[in-house]
C-alpha cells in the first residue's frame, strides 16, 4: 500500500494543471485506446496513466531518451544529463528508456523543444536523440503508471541508482 501511495503523490504533482489526462483501456478489437474526454481510470499500478505536454499556462519540456535494445545505453546517457541539468522529474518511462521533465510556465512546444536541445548540446548522447515527437500537438508522456507491454512501473530515478535496481524497482511498484 506504501507504494501506491507514494505513486499517488508522485502523480498529484506530474498531473497537475495538465490539459488532459488519459488512461488507456484495451479496446474490443484488443488494440491499445485511449480515454480521451471521460474520466481516467487514476489506479497507475493497475491502468496506464498519461498527461498532455500542454497544461494551464506552461508546456512540459519532455527528453525521452530511448533505446530499443541497450537500455544500458540509455541509462548512460541520461546520468549525463542529469549530470548537467537538474530535471524537475527523471524517471525510468516502464519500457526502453527515461524521461527528464521539466515544467516551463509560459512556453509552448517550439520553447520545450529549443529547452530540450539545449539540455542536450554539451553532453555525449552515444549517438541517441531525444523522441522529437514530444513535441507534436497533443503529444502524451506516461506518468508514473504501469507499462503493459514490460509490466514494469514507471518509477523515479536518481543519478547514483544502478539499471538492475531501477529494474527491481520497477517491478515492486506493480507487485509483481
Amino acid at each position: 500500500m506504501e507504494e501506491k501511495n507514494a505513486l499517488g503523490t508522485l502523480n498529484l504533482e506530474l498531473l497537475d494543471g495538465a490539459q488532459n489526462i488519459v488512461s488507456e483501456y484495451t479496446g474490443e478489437d484488443g488494440l491499445p485506446r485511449f480515454s480521451y474526454g471521460k474520466t481516467p481510470k487514476l489506479r497507475p499500478w493497475e491502468v496506464p496513466l498519461y498527461r498532455t505536454i500542454e497544461g494551464e499556462g506552461h508546456c512540459l519540456a519532455v527528453v525521452d531518451i530511448d533505446c530499443e535494445n541497450d537500455l544500458e545505453r540509455a541509462w548512460r546517457v541520461m546520468r549525463r544529463l542529469m549530470d548537467v541539468h537538474d530535471f524537475r522529474w527523471a524517471k525510468f518511462s516502464g519500457n526502453k528508456g527515461f524521461h527528464g521533465i521539466d515544467i516551463l510556465p509560459g512556453a509552448d512546444r517550439d520553447g520545450a523543444r529549443r529547452h530540450v536541445e539545449e539540455i542536450c548540446s554539451g553532453v555525449d548522447m552515444e549517438g541517441l536523440r531525444p523522441d522529437p515527437r514530444m513535441f507534436h500537438t497533443r503529444q502524451l508522456v506516461r506518468a508514473y503508471s504501469i507499462n503493459w507491454k514490460t509490466m514494469h512501473q514507471s518509477i523515479p530515478v536518481r543519478r547514483d541508482q544502478s539499471l538492475d535496481d531501477i529494474l527491481r524497482r520497477s517491478m515492486k511498484w506493480c507487485g509483481s
